[in-house]
């Protein structure tokens, strides 16, 4: 079996997800383990778990022929948890945060959600692009530049995000990798779902794009309106 350039890559950042994961989790689960020689035979026991996840992986790609489908799935997967460790942040701070502002941001949450997801036909074939700046080089290419227009539009669609982001924590100063993580995790789970349901192409340029929006937005939002 020939193995192209991009299956490698793939391959690698499957790779590169599963160890940060594993060694995020020990790290988590350590922290609370009294007894410090137990973290050996907890590293022994995740390392299993984690190859164990690695090989059922790997028969699912063999069988699917999508890796770069089972990267985004992998990303997704992650996204959700780093969006549901932001919802439990909040609820656990809910007196340190501007009411108003979170319902401005659970709207916009839910209007981009419309937009990406609910307001879609299933018309497209489940595709990954994951190669980076694709569309300028097409559009230098055919002189069209539908696809530089598509990719701004997308920063822009994520600036709000970050600007809401910002505001909603009134009392405690939000970072700009918390607001820049859960902005990109986000767009990875709207692509990410666009491809599983066929609504759409799964592009990294996107979250490329929204995810340089919520930073955008998140500078906009502490200069400017952050008191």
């Amino acid at each position: 079996m020939n193995v192209t350039g991009r299956e490698w890559m793939e391959g690698i950042l499957i790779g590169i997800l599963l160890v940060g994961g594993y060694f995020a989790i020990l790290q988590a689960m350590g922290r609370r383990i009294r007894d410090r020689n137990r973290i050996p035979a907890l590293a022994l026991v995740l390392l299993f778990l984690f190859l164990c996840l690695a090989g059922v992986l790997y028969i699912v790609m063999q069988a699917s022929g999508g890796v770069g489908q089972m990267l985004f799935v992998m990303m997704m997967l992650m996204a959700v948890c780093v969006m549901g460790r932001m919802v439990w942040y909040l609820l656990s701070h809910f007196d340190q945060i501007d009411k108003g502002m979170l319902a401005l941001l659970i709207t916009y949450v839910l209007a981009l959600l419309y937009i990406t997801i609910f307001s879609r036909a299933g018309e497209h074939q489940a595709s990954v692009h994951l190669e980076l700046f694709a569309g300028f080089s097409e559009a230098f290419r055919t002189h069209n530049m539908e696809s530089i227009q598509h990719f701004f539009a997308n920063i822009g669609m994520f600036v709000p995000f970050g600007v809401l982001f910002v505001l909603t924590l009134t009392k405690k100063r939000c970072s700009y990798h918390s607001a820049v993580l859960t902005g990109a995790m986000f767009s990875t789970f709207i692509e990410t779902f666009q491809m599983i349901a066929q609504i759409g192409q799964c592009d990294v340029d996107d979250i490329v794009a929204n995810t340089l929006g919520t930073l955008i937005g998140y500078l906009i939002g502490v200069l400017f309106f952050r008191r």
